[in-house]
């Protein structure tokens, strides 16, 4: 069945990425090329939006239909790849520099105090629970098959995973270096996220029955979810490791740092 809706989703991606780009070229000309955005900031949230482009293609779309492996490609696009790309490329300054300056004003103050709020240790929980639910529910049978077959809900889903996914990633590669106890606290988010997703893609590799009624019940869609199961289990596992990873090193590095700075202190 070819949905309409994927060209909405599209358009919308291709539009917040020309605005991007508007207001980084506006930021370098005012405040030089490379300042405010540095070309590393700009290269992820292309890496990024691309991917959100690659999951809201029609091919993708359709695919997704008939396959669940196409389908939880999706679903990792839309939770473990795009998100930490967009979160690393810090975009929010520079999509506001394409509006007005009232505009920006308005915007900036609340949005800055909404990501400071995420940030604290009830954020960082909240935004795991949020998380948790939208994966559990979104693959829950009942819920996934009706996604399937209604566009509705399909947007829902997709729109769910993505936000939850965006604050997510947020608490987890902001989470203030300096601040010892708010990185274990990002960890033990990320540990929990990348265990729930390899517990899902486990239980799935390793059925020996079929899940979602909207694939049929032959052998072909056993293997093609067992194969949507290693895949889901492979890619949020590898992606939550990573961050884990990157957050001990930030750790270990500033631990580093703090005993040579007291190894320097004279006696």
């Amino acid at each position: 069945m070819r949905d309409p809706w994927t060209a909405g989703p599209f358009a919308a991606l291709v539009a917040v990425a020309l605005v991007y780009l508007l207001g980084a070229r506006a930021l370098w000309k005012r405040a030089g090329r490379g300042h405010g955005a540095r070309p590393a900031d700009i290269a992820a949230f292309i890496a990024g939006m691309a991917s959100l482009l690659v999951a809201a293609t029609p091919w993708l779309h359709e695919a997704a239909e008939r396959s669940l492996p196409a389908h939880m490609a999706q679903h990792l696009l839309l939770m473990v790849v795009a998100p930490p790309l967009l979160i690393l490329a810090r975009p929010l300054p520079v999509l506001l520099f394409a509006l007005p300056l009232n505009a920006r004003i308005r915007l900036g103050r609340p949005l800055g105090h909404a990501g400071r709020l995420a940030l604290s240790a009830p954020g960082v929980v909240l935004a795991g629970i949020l998380s948790a639910c939208a994966f559990w529910v979104w693959h829950a049978p009942f819920a996934y098959d009706a996604a399937v077959r209604h566009q509705s809900l399909h947007i829902l889903e997709h729109a769910t995973l993505l936000s939850t996914s965006l604050l997510l990633w947020w608490t987890i590669l902001e989470a203030p270096s300096h601040d010892t106890r708010a990185s274990l606290l990002a960890m033990v988010s990320a540990m929990a996220a990348g265990i729930q997703g390899s517990i899902l893609g486990l239980l799935m590799l390793v059925s020996t029955s079929t899940w979602y009624a909207a694939y049929g019940d032959s052998s072909t869609a056993l293997s093609r979810q067992q194969g949507a199961g290693a895949l889901m289990w492979g890619g949020t596992g590898g992606a939550y490791v990573l961050a884990v990873a990157v957050l001990l090193w930030r750790l270990l590095d500033r631990a580093d740092h703090v005993g040579r700075g007291y190894g320097n202190d004279p006696a």
